[in-house]
């Protein structure tokens, strides 16, 4: 199709790759431990998960009572991202720290796995995923294309 530009598939492939060169940058610069990619991938899911887990039956409640644009949802929101991701990267670095299984030359890895985890698995991988899901869907002349285009 002639109205579909597939230079948007460029913005997360650079995303993707920019965050995968930091990594490899850290590694060859520091010699971390590949044991924290997996640390910093277990905290970063974990938290997100918590947090889709308190929002999924709560966030309604919030909205209807302090509405949407609110201190008090900025508040709910960001006690979360405090616990859930702040607090539970620190008790995932603090337990692999205390076995032995990280070092301090690892605090640079750790804190880029977090984001590497975040924009370019997060944000990177899923809007791909997205983007070319939309691109093969508007490709093709079936009965979810022309769904779409009524709904």
């Amino acid at each position: 199709m002639q109205n579909i530009d597939p230079i948007f598939v460029l913005q997360p492939i650079i995303i993707i790759i920019l965050c995968s060169a930091l990594l490899v940058y850290w590694y060859f610069k520091r010699r971390f431990h590949l044991m924290v990619l997996v640390y910093s991938l277990v905290a970063y899911a974990v938290a997100i998960t918590l947090k889709y887990a308190v929002q999924i039956p709560t966030i309604n409640i919030v909205i209807d009572n302090f509405g949407s644009h609110s201190i008090e949802l900025g508040l709910y929101y960001g006690l979360q991202t405090v616990f859930f991701e702040v607090g539970l990267t620190f008790v995932v670095a603090w337990y692999a720290f205390s076995q032995g299984r990280i070092e301090r030359k690892d605090a640079e890895a750790y804190g880029s796995g977090l984001a590497f985890w975040e924009n370019a698995g997060f944000l990177g991988v899923l809007s791909l995923i997205n983007l070319i899901a939309y691109w093969s869907i508007l490709q093709t002349n079936t009965p979810l294309l022309r769904r779409s285009i009524t709904s």
